[in-house]
């Protein structure tokens, strides 16, 4: 198992080189240019903050939620999140990130150009990024209802961040920060886990 889910990380660099040239594909049929996706125009002083506070009320929300949904907890500290090595998962994350937001936000842009209205866009759009979470071995989502709910809020929340800045940027970098504390929070509580069942069997 353990040697099916080393092989099935190494896959997602495979899977994302693939999800990258369709994108530069659908964008080159809508016509949208996916470097400008990232262009912050009238940079705000306070950028920082735009990428910060999002970011730790989001980390705070995932402690919460963690810490009261008993239902994901065992199945998260028992995923293949909290196997493999650390810095191949953050490579994961920041090329998943760059991906998943690139996408994201090219197709909040091409919905709202065909009138879909706001809210059915970002619902939309946040589907396919869940259901896609779901997918590999390991799969980045335990599958759990709690959790897939949870992952639909977050790309609600990532979506609506793109609207409002109205670059890639800003959902980029909170995605690569919460997911690279979520994986580091989970091998933390993997590990405490680990030693307390080691400790129970000893005796």
């Amino acid at each position: 198992m353990v040697s099916r889910e080393a092989y099935g990380i190494k896959l997602y660099f495979v899977k994302f080189v693939v999800v990258a040239i369709l994108l530069v594909g659908w964008a080159k049929t809508f016509s949208i240019s996916l470097v400008s996706l990232f262009y912050w125009n009238n940079f705000p002083k306070n950028a920082l903050l735009y990428i910060l506070l999002p970011a730790v009320v989001m980390v705070g929300l995932r402690i919460t939620f963690f810490l009261s949904v008993k239902r994901v907890r065992l199945p998260l500290l028992d995923s293949g999140l909290v196997r493999g090595t650390l810095s191949t998962w953050i490579a994961v994350i920041i090329l998943g990130a760059l991906i998943e937001e690139t996408w994201r936000s090219a197709t909040l842009v091409v919905f709202l150009k065909q009138g879909i209205n706001t809210g059915a866009a970002l619902v939309l759009a946040s589907v396919g990024s869940t259901f896609c979470r779901l997918l590999g071995i390991p799969s980045r989502n335990p599958g759990k209802a709690e959790e897939v709910i949870w992952e639909f809020c977050l790309g609600i929340a990532l979506g609506s961040l793109y609207l409002f800045s109205r670059t890639a940027f800003v959902p980029f970098a909170i995605n690569v920060v919460y997911y690279t504390f979520n994986s580091a929070f989970l091998r933390r509580k993997s590990a405490t886990l680990k030693s307390i069942r080691e400790a129970s069997s000893s005796r």
